[in-house]
C-alpha cells in the first residue's frame, strides 16, 4: 500500500513504514538516505522498489514501495521574485575647483526586494566502514548513515555520543554490502552500554549473499531509559 504520513506532524516526528524510519523536518518527511532522484515528465508504470522520481510537471517527489508509488512530499514551485528597491537619491554634484574637477557626491542606496525562495533537496554523508567485526563504533557526531564493505563477521553496532535528553528518538541506518558470505550487526550498543534490539514483527534478521540490505535502527530515549527499534531489508 502507499505511504500514508500523519497529518499536522510535529517538527522531527518520526513515521515507520515498511520498515523504514522517516522524520518529519518542517517542509517534509525525511529518510536521511541519499539517493538517486530521476527526473521526468511522467512517472513510469513501473519501477525498481526504493527508486525516487521527480515530476517535472506536478513537481511532486514520488517513491517506489511494494511496487507502488508513493508522493514523499511536494516540492512545489520556485517563490516570486521580490520587488526591486526604490532608486536612491543622486547626490548633489561637487563644487568646481580652480583647476581640477569637483568632488562627486556620495550615490543614494535603494533598499533591495527580497528574494523569493527556492526548495532544494537534502543529502547526507555517508561513512564507509570496511571489515567490521566485534564491536565497531558508530560515531553520532559524523552523522547518521554507514556503508559496510567488506564485512568480516557478524557485529555489534556501537553508536556513541548519541544525546541522552529525553523524549527523543534518534535514527540510524547501516547499508551492508554482502559478499559471499553474509554478515549483519546483530547487537547494539550505545556508548558501550549494551541495549536489546527490538525486531520489525519480532523476527530475527537473516542476511543473504552478494545482495545490498539495510539495518535501519530508531533509538527512543523515554523516562531516561533506551528502547532500541530495529528493521531489517534486502534489495537487488
Amino acid at each position: 500500500m502507499p505511504i500514508t504520513f500523519p497529518a499536522n506532524p510535529t517538527l522531527n516526528q518520526t513515521y515507520t513504514f515498511n520498515g523504514v524510519t522517516w522524520t518529519f523536518k518542517g517542509n517534509g518527511w525525511s529518510k536521511g538516505i541519499t539517493t538517486t532522484v530521476s527526473v521526468t515528465a511522467n512517472i513510469p508504470a513501473t519501477a525498481n522498489d526504493g527508486s525516487l522520481w521527480l515530476d517535472t510537471e506536478s513537481a511532486d517527489l514520488y517513491m517506489r514501495f511494494s511496487n507502488t508509488w508513493a508522493i514523499v512530499t511536494g516540492i512545489g514551485p520556485q517563490g516570486a521574485t521580490g520587488a526591486a528597491g526604490a532608486a536612491g537619491t543622486a547626490g548633489a554634484a561637487g563644487a568646481t575647483g580652480a583647476t581640477g574637477a569637483g568632488a562627486t557626491g556620495a550615490t543614494g542606496i535603494g533598499s533591495t526586494g527580497a528574494t523569493g525562495v527556492t526548495p532544494s533537496l537534502q543529502t547526507e554523508t555517508v561513512t564507509v566502514l570496511t571489515g567490521s567485526t566485534g564491536t565497531v563504533a558508530h560515531n553520532y557526531n559524523t552523522g547518521g548513515l554507514w556503508a559496510h564493505t567488506s564485512i568480516a563477521a557478524n557485529f555489534t553496532a556501537n553508536f556513541t555520543n548519541v544525546p541522552t535528553t529525553d523524549n527523543r528518538v534518534h535514527n540510524f541506518t547501516l547499508l551492508l554490502y554482502q559478499g559471499a558470505t553474509p554478515y549483519y550487526p546483530n547487537a547494539v550498543q550505545i556508548d558501550g552500554a549494551a541495549v536489546s534490539i527490538l525486531w520489525f514483527d519480532g523476527n530475527t534478521p537473516t542476511p543473504t549473499a552478494n545482495k545490498t540490505e539495510i539495518a535501519s535502527f530508531s533509538l527512543a530515549r523515554v523516562a531516561s531509559a533506551w528502547r532500541v527499534l530495529g528493521s531489517y531489508g534486502m534489495y537487488g
